[in-house]
């Protein structure tokens, strides 16, 4: 499926050291891990990614052509995001604008199947009752709406931090997109307190779906697959790149401890970490503090989940990547 990728400034200013291109890629290609267990095979591709940063230039380009007033011109979706008197992005009015800006707006979105607009602002959702059965205590975003990628409402609203936080959060909301409804059913494994993909996000964040959500994704992509048949048009080049691709562990520690006196991944060579235990299995372990041999020891260590996408090796699985925290194959 196309994914056309509008990136908000304030999301743009957090994604430093990798073309927004690379980053959104290795952000798609780890949700494609979530879905690939899918009888039906889904995959998102990335078509093309559109920042902010160009929002300037256009304005002062359409005020000389005497187009300021025109808000359906390429490049100003931007303008459409609405914002409560807190700077929250209300989901729902926004989405609505979107809409109809990019049905006025047409062609250059690609033939998308999806847009999905990236923010690191905080997104005040509408929110509606889980439980069919009544219980309003259960609530959570009703945005997109269920099964809308074949209605006309292919929009998505989403939060980052730049550092892959948003990859649940945008995974449910795809989900949804595709006809799976949040997991409420009085079943084992699909409960909604049971942590599972379409279940409470803010318990823990899991890739693993729910049997329901399973069968809700598997029975509308059969019913509904005509409308997914459009072609897009790539104007991004896909690679197989995953988090851990675009950043290594030096690199992963010193984004988690930014500010660290020589943070890094612990190795021997910079610290005597000869008597700590192993990091164990997708764990990697960051050290910051003194390097000099005569203060080999005065250094602080972190041990934290690895990034998806760190090579890992267990007597199950053999060679293989890290994902969300357990080694799978690749």
């Amino acid at each position: 499926l196309g994914v056309y990728v509008l990136c908000d400034d304030s999301l743009t200013r957090r994604i430093t050291g990798h073309h927004l291109r690379e980053y959104f890629n290795a952000f798609f290609n780890t949700i494609n891990l979530i879905f690939r267990k899918l009888p039906s095979k889904v995959r998102f591709k990335v078509v093309a990614v559109e920042s902010s940063s160009n929002l300037e230039i256009l304005q002062l380009a359409y005020a000389s052509a005497n187009m300021r007033n025109n808000l359906n011109l390429y490049g100003r979706w931007q303008e459409q995001i609405e914002l409560n008197k807190d700077g929250k992005i209300l989901d729902a009015a926004t989405s609505k604008k979107l809409m109809t800006y990019f049905n006025a707006t047409g062609v250059p979105y690609n033939n998308s199947h999806i847009i999905v607009l990236f923010t690191a602002k905080n997104v005040l959702f509408s929110q509606v009752a889980h439980d069919k059965q009544g219980d309003k205590k259960v609530v959570d975003d009703m945005k997109p709406a269920l099964g809308g990628i074949c209605a006309g409402e292919n929009i998505v609203i989403t939060q980052d931090d730049g550092f892959f936080v948003g990859i649940v959060f945008t995974a449910r909301k795809l989900a949804r997109l595709l006809g799976a409804n949040y997991d409420y059913r009085e079943k084992t494994d699909c409960r909604y307190d049971s942590s599972m993909l379409m279940g409470d996000v803010y318990r823990r964040k899991s890739y693993t779906m729910s049997s329901c959500t399973i069968q809700n994704l598997t029975s509308w992509i059969q019913t509904n697959g005509y409308c997914l048949t459009n072609k897009f048009r790539f104007q991004v080049s896909s690679t197989e790149d995953l988090p851990a691709d675009l950043f290594k562990p030096d690199k992963f520690c010193a984004q988690k401890y930014k500010g660290k006196e020589n943070i890094a991944e612990c190795t021997q060579e910079k610290w005597d970490i000869s008597g700590y235990p192993a990091a164990g299995t997708c764990k990697v372990r960051c050290c910051y503090g003194t390097i000099r041999a005569w203060k080999r020891n005065m250094f602080s260590m972190y041990t934290v989940g690895a990034l998806d996408g760190y090579t890992c090796k267990t007597n199950t699985v053999g060679n293989g990547i890290c994902v969300n925290g357990a080694c799978e194959k690749r």
